[in-house]
């Protein structure tokens, strides 16, 4: 049985190398006239020049990048405009998640403003009936429907037997992908990924949406060049920044540069500007603001449980439909579906930890195969075993005719994607990123691959890897931690991968009024006061419930976020705890 470590927390600053933290905070501060609490924060997430942070706090859209600065770009662009100007019918791939539902979405809308709707076909694969990515049984309807041209979003750069099976049928393919390309690429008309070795766009980390967002922007462009809106109204691209920012959030990319700016401007829009389908979806979930977290814990898991169970053409309806009352009826659905997928995460958790305590796991990794778990659920548990646990965890579904689906989820120190790739002979397919990846294996392949894995994780895990790390930025005294705090902190937002919401310690502090809330007083609240007595402050604890009995009235050390708390119209500040130790003498 794996042994659960207690937490330890490291400062930040120990993170960065070759930076003396405290001189470049005192520089920053001094200089741009910033709070020194913005400014040390700043720091500890490297942006470490004036001019940078003059671009994290104040860049606006004219400062992203040209998109034919991406390889390839100019190439796919002229294609798709020479197919329009021809009258030919393309269709738009997608995959079955939020980023893949968001990036279909957005060259819809774009096609659709640009009075070319009629020609445009989407398909968003199934992932009982097509598996991951593009699929041949969409190449395939294409070629019977005539449509010469097939962009796919979210997908493709690992579809080598698809790229061929599209040129053997005489369609061109546009492949629109941001997951890790292996070294050799498919045979397509362009590929258009930033993480190509020869691609020179500055930042690689756009989601599969900004890399459609960015090939509508160069369509636009030689449209432009064509002097096709001579008599036609253009396309208003910032229209789709709503979607770019959804699905950035709900894929996990950093938000930092590139894709911070796409993000924040689209968060504006979610807020004030939101399509029929998003305010649908809000007011099902109960969400009284719009933010990275709000759409990243709340508003993504809905899309994504369509793609999951059953059909993620309806979260790709639900962004495109225009009539409220419609756009109700979808959310609801993809409420319920949600519901479902809870509920199906919690069975199949709750079996693996079974097994986990069984010994089945090996010395540094997690492999779990089982005829009732569902693929579609399988990451979504794999996150919550590595939270457990620390290590590599990979999950998968045996299927009848045992073939198997599964994926994974990694810690810092183990780049998920490299290590599958030096199991590959095991594999029936991989693709995906540093953090998350899926795959295909067959039945009899298991046991040979997990020990192949684990053997991996021996080489690159050390025993110091494996205990869990909570990150924080600085210690502050209680009478800090006020209204004035979190408002300097929404400077920095929106959070998110990258770019994580600022994590405090506050030492000494004595625990009262402690009560469990939550279905079996799974979470914690309480409040924390200083020695003095001077200061005050509420906390919360997601699934601390079962550290009541050992901090009521005790002297604690508090690991927290600040947030404001709004309760009948009183806003104070809320300490969000991500862990609690009793305080050393």
């Amino acid at each position: 049985m794996i042994e659960v470590l207690d937490k330890q927390w490291i400062d930040r600053a120990q993170r960065v190398k070759g930076i003396n933290v405290e001189q470049k905070t005192s520089e920053i501060a001094e200089k741009m006239g910033l709070p020194r609490m913005l400014a040390r924060i700043l720091v500890l997430r490297e942006v470490t020049e004036i001019e940078d942070v003059r671009q994290f706090l104040h860049a606006g859209l004219n400062s992203l990048p040209d998109p034919f600065e991406m390889k390839d770009m100019q190439r796919a662009a002229e294609r798709i405009v020479e197919g329009m100007l021809m009258n030919e019918k393309i269709l738009i791939s997608g995959d079955y998640d939020s980023d893949g539902c968001t990036a279909t979405s957005i060259l819809v809308l774009f096609f659709a403003q640009l009075g070319y709707a009629q020609n445009i076909k989407k398909f968003i694969p199934s992932r009982a009936k097509d598996g991951y990515g593009l699929s041949k049984r969409a190449i395939k309807h294409a070629a019977q429907t005539g449509i010469g041209l097939i962009i796919s979003v979210d997908c493709g750069i690992s579809a080598h037997a698809e790229a061929q099976y599209a040129k053997d049928l005489g369609i061109d393919l546009i492949i629109s992908d941001h997951h890790q390309p292996s070294e050799t690429l498919p045979v397509a008309h362009s590929i258009i990924n930033p993480h190509q070795k020869d691609c020179t766009f500055p930042y690689p980390e756009l989601a599969g949406c900004g890399v459609a967002f960015y090939l509508a922007c160069a369509v636009r462009k030689v449209l432009r060049g064509k002097e096709y809106f001579r008599d036609r109204q253009e396309p208003d691209i910032a229209s789709l920044l709503d979607l770019v920012s959804f699905g950035t959030i709900a894929d996990l990319v950093p938000l930092t540069g590139v894709n911070r700016l796409l993000t924040r401007s689209g968060l504006l829009r979610l807020e004030h500007n939101a399509r029929p389908g998003i305010c649908a979806l809000r007011e099902v979930s109960g969400i009284s603001k719009m933010s990275a977290g709000s759409v990243g814990f709340q508003l993504a898991p809905r899309v994504n449980a369509a793609g999951r169970l059953d059909d993620a053409n309806i979260g790709v309806n639900l962004f495109l439909e225009s009539d409220p009352n419609k756009a109700m009826e979808l959310a609801k659905i993809l409420d319920e579906m949600n519901r479902e997928r809870r509920e199906l995460e919690q069975r199949m958790l709750e079996h693996a930890i079974k097994c986990i305590e069984a010994g089945h796991h090996g010395e540094r990794t997690i492999v779990l195969f089982h005829k009732e778990y569902n693929s579609g659920v399988a990451g979504i548990v794999a996150s919550r075993l590595v939270e457990l646990y620390n290590r590599p965890v990979i999950m998968g579904a045996i299927g009848k005719d045992g073939s198997c689906k599964a994926s994974g989820r990694s810690i810092k120190g183990f780049h998920l994607f490299i290590e599958l790739g030096k199991c590959s002979e095991y594999l029936e397919g991989f693709g995906g990123h540093e953090g998350a990846a899926g795959l295909s294996i067959k039945q009899e392949n298991i046991d040979a691959f997990a020990k192949a894995f684990d053997q991996r994780a021996m080489e690159v895990l050390t025993e110091e890897d494996l205990v869990p790390a909570l990150y924080y930025d600085c210690e502050l005294g209680l009478a800090d931690v006020d209204i004035e705090l979190t408002d300097c902190l929404q400077t920095l937002e929106p959070y998110g991968m990258g770019n994580p919401a600022p994590v405090f310690v506050t030492r000494k502090v004595t625990a009262s009024n402690v009560r469990t809330v939550g279905k079996d007083g799974a979470h914690l609240q309480f409040h924390i006061t200083d020695p003095s007595g001077g200061a005050k402050v509420k906390c919360i604890g997601f699934s601390l419930g079962h550290m009541a009995d050992k901090i009521d009235g005790a002297s604690v050390d508090v690991l927290y976020k600040a947030a404001v708390n709004e309760f009948r119209g009183e806003i104070s500040v809320q300490a969000e705890v991500k862990d609690i130790a009793i305080s050393k003498d």
